[in-house]
């Protein structure tokens, strides 16, 4: 029985529950031809990665899976040079700057106001410097 458009499949048709498609069955058939020692994931996995018969999509899941085992985490930690951390230092500083020296002189400022300039901004024999 051919498909006609406009009409229902026939009972049955179809994949039938449970088979796997192709990609599944190339997959299993690559996992086994996969000479592994059951012994030790990290082997497993490795294996996995090594081997370039295997699509791509499967040998990045192994590298995500063994990454952590090749190289430590990095860790965020406070570089701490002389003994004392940033914060000591700026309440070192901030106190420094809260009590005054007495070796050092006071400084006493006045305003004063500074005289302004006639409008027309200049000398009336048209400016210029010498001659």
């Amino acid at each position: 029985m051919t498909f006609v458009k406009g009409q229902p499949r026939p009972v049955g048709a179809g994949r039938k529950k449970g088979v796997p498609n192709k990609t599944t069955i190339i997959r299993a058939t690559r996992l086994r031809q996969l000479e592994i020692d059951g012994h030790d994931p990290i082997t497993f996995f490795s294996d996995l990665l090594r081997n370039k018969s295997f699509p791509i999509e499967m040998r990045f899941a192994a590298a995500k899976e063994l990454a952590p085992f090749m190289r430590p985490r990095l860790a965020a930690i406070e570089a701490v040079t002389g003994g004392k951390t940033h914060e000591q230092r700026l309440d070192e500083i901030r106190a420094l700057l809260a009590e005054p020296d007495p070796e050092l002189p006071v400084l006493e400022l006045t305003a004063q106001r500074v005289p302004s300039e006639p409008q027309g901004g200049g000398s009336k024999d048209g400016g210029g410097e010498g001659g």
